[in-house]
């Protein structure tokens, strides 16, 4: 794989040359990376230690978050070998969830015209690669946030068509509740409907990224029901298991794997719940009338 791209990093850093000195370094950092990178197609194979491999891709990663570079967009599908063997699901996803707070508020300054400088501190309770849309409602409660702490008085509707830019589900959590969503995302419309009062939640500890999910839907034309019951064999067990209990509202949540059903009695949801040698987690959950708010301390 010999160099093609060196104008485009000249671009880049040349793009960025506005920037303060230490996301300069940042950004020289993770160009040196990306340059060893596409210099050779042997490079990472010559070091013989696994330890030293990840830790350059995971030291490339942080380069780019840190000076708001989506690393998949300048690697491409060049190092996705690379990117899976060195790093675990975990590692790759919270460096990805990093990536969409600083995107987040990288989007909303440009949106703006003005730097809104903070930091941000997150305290993650939604499963990561779960299907459960926890990366983009981290990206969206930053930009609730920093509407919020600066006092940018933007309406929901602004924010939605500022945050449909990061990414095509954030739109949703400025409203909440029960929404008919349409467009790629940024057509969110609340509608009144009857919803369960509690729901149960199975989240396998097979992880499914919703990039891939979205690949083999192009490819092969199947509903993501169809296609995650192909990579997670847990999905056909859990189907199988809530057939004992005749729950009428039940399905994946997103692109998966977490399956949910959904119960108007907490005791009967204690029982769903009670699903014993299943290999990952269970949650019971309340549904919410509101997507996000700020607590001021």
């Amino acid at each position: 794989m010999e160099i093609k791209e060196h104008s485009r990093l000249e671009n880049i850093l040349k793009d960025e040359s506005n920037k303060p000195k230490k996301k300069m370094k940042l950004l020289t950092k993770a160009t040196e990376y990306l340059r060893r990178f596409e210099s050779s197609r042997t490079w990472l194979n010559n070091i013989k230690s696994e330890r030293t491999k990840k830790k350059y891709c995971k030291n490339f990663f942080k380069y780019c978050v840190g000076v708001g570079l989506d690393p998949d967009e300048l690697l491409g599908l060049k190092l996705k070998m690379i990117e899976l063997v060195l790093m675990t699901d975990d590692e790759r996803q919270k460096i990805r969830e990093t990536f969409d707070e600083r995107k987040a508020e990288k989007t909303l300054e440009k949106a703006l015209g003005k730097s809104l400088s903070c930091k941000i501190h997150l305290q993650k309770s939604i499963p990561i690669a779960a299907g459960l849309a926890g990366g983009s409602a981290d990206a969206a409660a930053t930009l609730f946030g920093l509407n919020s702490l600066y006092n940018l008085k933007l309406s929901r509707k602004e924010l939605a068509k500022i945050g449909v830019r990061i990414g095509a589900d954030l739109p949703f959590f400025f409203y909440g509740g029960t929404c008919k969503v349409e467009g790629i995302g940024e057509k969110v419309n609340p509608i009144k409907q009857k919803i369960s009062k509690f729901f149960v939640l199975f989240r396998p500890h097979k992880r499914i990224e919703t990039k891939k999910m979205y690949e083999l839907y192009d490819k092969t034309g199947k509903d993501f029901l169809s296609l995650a019951r192909g990579i997670c064999p847990d999905i056909k067990k859990l189907e199988k298991y809530l057939n004992n209990f005749k729950v009428k509202e039940r399905g994946l949540s997103g692109s998966g794997p977490t399956v949910f059903c959904g119960v108007n009695s907490y005791k009967l949801a204690e029982k769903i719940a009670s699903l014993k040698n299943f290999d990952g987690d269970i949650f019971i959950s309340r549904p919410q009338p509101k997507a996000l708010n700020v607590l001021k301390l």
